[in-house]
């Protein structure tokens, strides 16, 4: 069953998303054009490469909370809404309705991001090589290549893997939260979709407080113990920075993501308020 809920939902969210999916890469690839015709050896020449970086944003920001909202509000509709109750009549169990919904959503966030992420780099190693060129020294590319990567730390497989994990994890568990909250804001009587949108920024806040209190902890921690003796050796990388935090931001997502997931299924499950 959850396979056929997912291939509904791979069809119907489709005509709206791989439009959008196909212009945010068509809005990266022609970042990567322009950047490539353009001229750094002039004045104009910059400006131009600033204004694509400014416009490429600009729409991408765009297009991400267009998809978020469509995604948002085609899971509020088909659950909660005016197209629930021909929903909730298939031969489907409210779990595999919830699974296969939250999975297809999340696995457009994850292509979404990780054609951001792509294209961002192709357009910035783009320009990175066309202002060496200009300035007649294209080699010394090759250089802060290296130098990001070891400053980043990209050079250690097991940090590489955890920012993936990490990407990933992202994708699933913002769907999650504010699935959480559409459910709990559904079981108000009246003003529900408000209700969900005060219930997401309040565990917004919660999340942010407990996540800035951590890391600052970790931060300190670091500082005391680690960090001094990494910047006397001279071995101190991006990673030293971010890796410690980037595992307790982890758990925490993690832990928050869960209370969410389970607060979600529970109330599509069995509170089920259909308007």
């Amino acid at each position: 069953m959850l396979g056929k809920v997912m291939k509904h939902e791979w069809l119907d969210t489709g005509k709206i998303m791989l439009p959008l999916t196909l212009s945010q890469l068509g809005c990266g690839l022609l970042g990567i054009i322009v950047l490539n015709l353009v001229n750094f050896d002039d004045v104009y020449g910059s400006l131009i490469s600033v204004g694509v970086f400014i416009l490429y944003v600009m729409a991408c920001f765009a297009l991400e909370v267009t998809a978020t909202v469509y995604l948002c509000v085609r899971f509020y509709k088909s659950m909660f809404g005016s197209e629930s109750y021909l929903t909730h009549t298939l031969p489907v169990s409210n779990m595999a309705l919830y699974h296969g919904k939250l999975l297809v959503a999340a696995a457009w966030q994850l292509l979404n991001i990780i054609l951001v992420y792509g294209t961002a780099f192709g357009m910035g190693f783009t320009l990175g090589i066309n202002v060496a060129e200009s300035a007649g020294e294209p080699e010394i590319m090759n250089e802060v290549v290296q130098g990001v990567i070891e400053f980043m730390g990209l050079d250690s497989p097991l940090f590489v893997i955890g920012i993936v994990l990490f990407v990933i994890f992202s994708a699933f568990s913002g769907m999650i939260s504010v699935y959480a909250c559409m459910a709990v804001g559904q079981l108000f009587e009246k003003h529900k979709v408000l209700a969900s949108v005060v219930g997401y920024v309040i565990l917004l806040l919660v999340e942010q407080v407990i996540s800035t209190v951590s890391t600052m902890l970790v931060n300190v921690y670091q500082g005391e113990i680690y960090i001094d003796k990494e910047l006397a050796a001279g071995t101190y990388t991006f990673s030293h920075i971010y890796g410690p935090t980037m595992i307790v931001t982890l758990i925490e997502s993690l832990v928050f993501t869960l209370i969410c997931y389970v607060v979600g299924l529970y109330i599509c499950n069995k509170k089920l308020n259909i308007e």
